[in-house]
């Protein structure tokens, strides 16, 4: 068998494997980040900070258990040298609200938001922007979410044991304070 011959069959098997390659390289960076997950939100504030490099789209999903105040704050953390240039830094950062998971019911947009009573759910945000820092074109965020509950607390067992200890003690004391001024009075 020649060189000619040898190379002529393997011609399609290389071709073949690297057509495979490309196909997954391709497929692969057609598919959609995850989804972070951030579970169902406390009262108080919970964060997510992130580092990117060039473009990206962080799509995030969380609960609200009860119905809530939110108040949402996306920040780029910003590295400079001196002033002189940012070693790393996010250029368009922005932050968007839904209330579905296609995207489609916008709740709100910007970078500091506050939303008022906001039913119990899902709900899901996107922050997306282009990282430009010197260091390896890029960027880092920081993400926070407010929560406050709408839902006024329950009392405890004891709150209602010494609400009726105090009326039963109001109750002693003006009982007392009759038999007093009727045996006065006699």
């Amino acid at each position: 068998m020649s060189v000619f011959n040898t190379v002529a069959s393997a011609t399609p098997k290389l071709l073949g494997t690297l057509s495979l390659v490309a196909g997954l390289s391709i497929s692969a960076a057609a598919q959609a980040a995850p989804v972070i997950d951030l579970g169902t939100l406390a009262e108080g504030t919970t964060t997510y900070t992130a580092i990117h490099q060039n473009k990206f789209s962080d799509d995030f999903k969380f609960t609200l258990g009860n119905a809530s105040d939110l108040g949402t704050k996306a920040e780029n953390k910003k590295v400079s040298f001196f002033g002189l240039f940012d070693l790393v830094n996010i250029k368009n950062l922005s932050f968007s609200l839904y209330s579905d998971a296609a995207h489609t019911h916008l709740l709100g947009l910007g970078l500091d938001n506050s939303f008022s009573s906001l039913s119990a759910g899902n709900y899901f945000a996107n922050i997306s922007g282009k990282a430009n820092g010197a260091l390896f074109h890029s960027g880092e965020y920081k993400l926070s979410l407010n929560v406050a509950s709408l839902t006024p607390p329950v009392p405890e067992a004891e709150t209602y044991a010494m609400l009726l200890a105090g009326l039963g003690v109001i109750g002693a004391i003006s009982r007392r304070r009759q038999k007093s001024a009727s045996t006065f009075l006699a």
